[in-house]
C-alpha cells in the first residue's frame, strides 16, 4: 500500500454520506510516541515542556533509610518534623529503588506558587474548601498553617486576580429556613461545599463563580442544535452530569533569575482543593486524626471522625510548565466566558509582563512533549465546535500503539457495553459505549495471538465511594463486572484458539485494589458507637484506600493523567467535563530493539508500585514479564490475606487483587459475596442491577 492520506466518501443511508480518512505510513513510524500526536481534539501536540507527577497530596519532609529485616531489605522512615505526635512509632514503608528519586509533594508547591503569584490566579475544581489547609507538617503560626480561602482573600488584596470556578450542585441550597428543615440540603447530596464557598468569598475581591453542567447529551454525531441546547439548560444534564475539571493556573518567576518578566505554570489531574484528599503515601486510619486531620476527616459512611477510621485516599496529580499550560488557560478562558458572561475580568497577558508562549519553554535534555485533551461541549464552552471527547481518543490512541504493558489507576473502569454477555441495548437501557475496556482486551488478544507478552494491569477502588450496599454503588459494581467478564472471556477465547491451554487470562490481564489496616497503639473508646459499621471497622482496624486516581501508563513511555474516569459520565464529551494530559519525554522513548526507556514515567510507575507494595524487585523493570505478573499475584495474594484475615496486622504492602476469581475459561465470580466488613449489610463484590437509580447516572 502506498504510504500517505487515502480519502473516499461512502454512502451511509437515508441520503447521508460519511468520508473515510485511512493513513498509511511506515511501521517505524510509530515506534516513537511524540512523532504520533493525538489528532483529535481542540489542542496539539506542545513541545518544550516540563512537568512534575505527584502521587497522593503530601510526602513527608524528615525521611531517613531504615533497615526494613535481616535480609539487607531498606525502608524509608518518615517522621514530620514539626509534630512529632502525628505519627507514633509509625513507618512509611517506601522502598528504596535504585537511581530513583523521592516523590514530590504536590500540595506544598501548589502551595508555593500560589503564593508567588503575582498577577492572576486561576482554580477550577468539581469542589473547593476555602477552609482547607494545604500544609499539616508546619508549626502553628506558621503562614503556611493559613486556609486557602484566607490566602486566596489575601493575595486579591495584593491586586492579583483571582477568579475560581466550581460546579454547582443544584441539590445544594443555602437557605436558613430550608435547611433547618430539611437535612443535608446545605450541603447537598455530594458535599462539595459549593455554597459554603460562594458564601466566604461573597463581597471579597475574589471572584468565585458556581456553574452547572448545561449538557448536550442527546446530540452524539457532534453537533449541537440550539433547541437541544436550551433544553439541556432546564432538564435532566444540569443536575445528572458535573463540572469535574481540576486545576490551577498562575504565573510564576521566570526560570532564568535574570529574566523580570515572567511565565506561567499550571497544576492538573484529579486532586480537588478541598477536604478528605489531605493523604501521604502511608495512608493512616487513626493516627492523625487528632493533629493532620483534625477537622478534615472525609469518610463517606456515617462515623464519628474523631473515632474513625478515615478514608485513606490516593490520587495523581501533576505540574506543568511550558506552552502546554497555555492550552490549560485557554480552556479556563473558554470556560468562564461561556458560564460566566463576566469575559472582562480576565487577564490580558500581553498587557503584563508575561514571557510569550514562544519564550516560556523549557528547553532541557529532560524536557516533555505535552498535549491536553478534554471532555466537553459547546453547551459550556465558548469557540469550539461539536462534542470534544478527546481523552476518549487519546486512551484509544495509546493503547493501541502499546508494545509491552499498560497500567491503569482509575476510580471507576467500566464501558464497551456492546460487547457485554447479553447485552441488548434497547432491554438494559444502558449507554456505556466508551471504548477503553474493548480496546485493552483486543490489544491483549493481538498480542497473544502474535505470541508475544503483554501485561495490563489496573488498580480500582474496592468498591466505589459511599455504602457499598447503596443501590448506586451495587450498580456500579455490576457494570463493572459486566465489563471484567467480557474482557476475561475473550482472552480465554484467544488462548484456546492459539492452542495456549497451559496459560491463564491473569497471565495477561490483573485488577487490584489497595486497603490499610493499623492496629493502633491506642484510639478513641468506640463505645457507645451509633453506627455498626463503625464498630466494626474499629474492631477490625481496617478500610479500603480510595483510588481515586486517573492515570494510565504505556510501555514507561506515555502518560496520560487527568480528571478523566473509565466510565461513559467522563469518556462520551457531552457528560461530565474533564481534562486530562498526555505527556513524554523526547529523550526516553522506547529504543529500536523495544527496550523500556528509564525516564521520569518510569520512575513515576515504580515510585508508585513502591508504595503499593511496599518493595522493590528488579522483575518490576520489565513489567510486561510473565515473573512480574507472577510477582504481583504473590504480593497482591498476601495483601487480600493481610487485609481480610482475622489477625490484626500492620500492612506496610497496601495492593491486594481484587476479589475476583478468574477461572481458565474466563468465567470471573467473587472471591467473597460480600466485602469485609459489609457482610451484615450485604455489599455484594459482584453488584446488581438496579431498578430505583438511573443508569445514565451510574455508567
Amino acid at each position: 500500500m502506498q504510504q500517505g492520506c487515502h480519502r473516499k466518501w461512502f454512502e451511509a443511508g437515508k441520503g447521508g454520506q460519511v468520508e473515510l480518512s485511512i493513513e498509511f505510513r511506515d511501521a517505524s513510524y510509530a515506534k516513537r510516541a511524540i512523532e504520533v500526536p493525538v489528532r483529535s481534539g481542540h489542542f496539539s501536540l506542545r513541545e518544550n515542556c516540563n512537568i512534575r507527577l505527584y502521587g497522593d497530596a503530601h510526602v513527608d519532609a524528615a525521611r531517613c533509610w531504615v533497615p526494613l529485616d535481616d535480609s539487607g531489605a531498606t525502608a524509608l522512615y518518615t517522621s514530620p518534623a514539626h509534630v512529632p505526635l502525628c505519627y507514633p512509632s509509625s513507618l512509611e514503608w517506601l522502598p528504596k529503588i535504585p537511581n530513583v528519586g523521592s516523590p514530590h509533594t504536590a500540595w506544598a508547591d501548589l502551595y508555593d506558587s500560589i503564593v508567588e503569584a503575582q498577577h492572576f490566579i486561576y482554580i477550577v475544581g468539581w469542589s473547593v474548601w476555602a477552609h482547607l489547609k494545604m500544609a499539616r507538617d508546619v508549626p502553628d503560626g506558621d503562614p503556611r498553617a493559613r486556609p486557602l480561602g484566607e490566602i486566596l482573600k489575601s493575595k486579591a488584596e495584593q491586586g492579583v486576580t483571582v477568579l475560581i470556578l466550581i460546579w454547582d450542585d443544584t441539590t445544594s441550597i443555602d437557605a436558613p429556613v430550608l435547611n433547618v428543615i430539611f437535612a443535608n440540603t446545605k450541603e447537598g447530596l455530594m458535599g462539595t461545599h459549593d455554597e459554603e464557598t460562594l458564601r466566604f468569598f461573597k463581597g471579597s475581591k475574589v471572584c468565585c463563580q458556581a456553574v452547572q453542567r448545561y449538557g448536550a447529551i442527546w446530540h452524539r454525531e457532534g453537533s449541537v442544535s440550539a433547541a437541544s441546547a436550551l433544553v439541556g439548560r432546564f432538564v435532566g444534564a444540569n443536575t445528572v452530569f458535573t463540572h469535574h475539571q481540576k486545576f490551577v493556573v498562575c504565573d510564576a518567576p521566570a526560570l532564568n533569575p535574570a529574566e523580570p518578566r515572567r511565565r506561567v505554570i499550571g497544576f492538573l489531574g484529579g486532586l480537588d482543593l478541598t477536604d478528605g484528599r489531605f493523604d501521604t503515601p502511608s495512608h493512616p486510619l487513626f493516627r492523625t486524626l487528632p493533629n493532620w486531620h483534625n477537622g478534615d476527616v472525609y469518610q463517606p459512611l456515617p462515623f464519628d471522625p474523631k473515632v474513625g477510621p478515615r478514608e485513606p485516599w490516593h490520587d495523581i496529580h501533576g505540574r506543568v510548565e511550558g506552552p502546554a499550560v497555555r492550552d490549560i488557560m485557554t480552556n479556563f478562558e473558554q470556560r468562564w466566558s461561556k458560564e460566566t458572561h463576566k469575559s472582562n475580568v480576565l487577564v490580558n497577558l500581553r498587557a503584563l509582563p508575561i514571557l510569550t508562549i514562544e519564550e516560556d519553554v523549557y528547553d532541557a535534555e529532560d524536557a516533555w512533549c505535552v498535549q491536553l485533551f478534554r471532555s466537553i461541549d459547546p453547551c459550556v464552552a465558548s469557540d469550539i465546535s461539536g462534542i470534544d471527547s478527546s481523552i476518549q481518543e487519546a486512551y484509544i490512541h495509546y493503547i493501541r500503539r502499546a508494545e509491552h504493558f499498560i497500567y491503569i489507576e482509575n476510580q471507576y473502569f467500566l464501558g464497551s457495553s456492546p460487547y457485554w454477555e447479553g447485552f441488548h441495548e434497547k432491554n438494559w437501557n444502558v449507554e456505556c459505549r466508551n471504548l477503553v475496556p474493548i480496546e485493552l482486551v483486543t490489544q491483549i488478544v493481538d498480542k497473544i495471538r502474535k505470541n508475544q507478552r503483554f501485561a495490563v494491569y489496573v488498580f480500582i477502588p474496592m468498591h466505589p465511594d459511599g455504602p457499598p450496599e447503596s443501590a448506586a454503588v451495587q450498580a456500579i459494581l455490576f457494570w463493572q463486572a459486566c465489563t471484567v467478564r467480557m474482557m476475561y472471556a475473550r482472552i480465554s477465547a484467544a488462548l484456546v484458539e492459539c492452542g495456549r491451554t497451559k496459560e491463564h487470562p491473569c497471565d495477561y490481564l490483573n485488577f487490584f485494589c489497595l486497603g490499610q489496616r493499623e492496629p493502633a497503639e491506642k484510639i478513641p473508646d468506640p463505645a457507645g458507637l451509633s453506627s455498626r459499621q463503625q464498630l466494626i471497622a474499629c474492631n477490625t482496624r481496617r478500610h479500603m484506600i480510595y483510588i481515586h486516581s486517573k492515570m494510565m501508563i504505556v510501555d514507561d513511555e506515555v502518560i496520560v493523567f487527568g480528571s478523566a474516569n473509565i466510565n461513559e459520565r467522563s469518556m462520551a464529551g457531552n457528560r461530565d467535563t474533564e481534562t486530562a494530559l498526555g505527556c513524554t519525554q523526547r529523550a526516553f522513548q522506547k529504543g529500536a530493539d523495544g527496550a523500556l526507556p528509564r525516564g521520569a514515567v518510569s520512575d513515576f510507575r515504580l515510585n508508585l508500585w513502591g508504595e503499593h507494595t511496599a518493595t522493590y524487585d528488579e522483575v518490576f523493570l520489565q513489567p510486561q514479564s510473565l515473573e512480574c505478573v507472577q510477582k504481583m499475584h504473590e504480593l497482591g495474594d498476601a495483601g487480600w490475606r493481610a487485609y481480610s484475615g482475622a489477625e490484626l496486622c500492620t500492612m506496610p504492602c497496601h495492593a491486594m487483587r481484587y476479589p475476583y476469581n478468574v477461572a481458565k475459561d474466563g468465567s470471573v465470580t467473587a472471591r467473597v459475596e460480600c466485602f469485609p466488613d459489609c457482610e451484615e449489610v450485604g455489599a455484594k463484590v459482584m453488584g446488581a442491577r438496579q431498578s430505583s437509580v438511573p443508569n445514565i447516572l451510574t455508567t
